[in-house]
């Protein structure tokens, strides 16, 4: 990961109120970003709702502070 994105995933990292997990995949000149919450899982039927909703304010808050990032890296 360049220095820019290193920089940059702190900057994110600060910006959350909960903390993502980065995991390098140099094999695969790739990176993942994920986040969990033990708490909640698809396993129970009953825990769906709160585990739909936790996944799209993940993905809502990629969206506003990652995507920005990775366009600018790559602008």
């Amino acid at each position: 990961m360049s220095r820019y994105l290193l920089f940059c995933v702190y900057k994110f990292n600060e910006k959350m109120a909960e903390e993502f997990i980065w995991e390098r995949g140099d094999h695969l000149k790739a990176s993942k970003i994920f986040i969990e919450n033990k708490g909640i899982g698809i396993a129970s039927e009953e825990q769906w709702k709160d585990a739909v909703e936790f996944l799209v304010k993940g993905i809502q808050r990629i969206d506003q502070l990652l995507i920005p990032i990775v366009e600018q890296y790559y602008h």
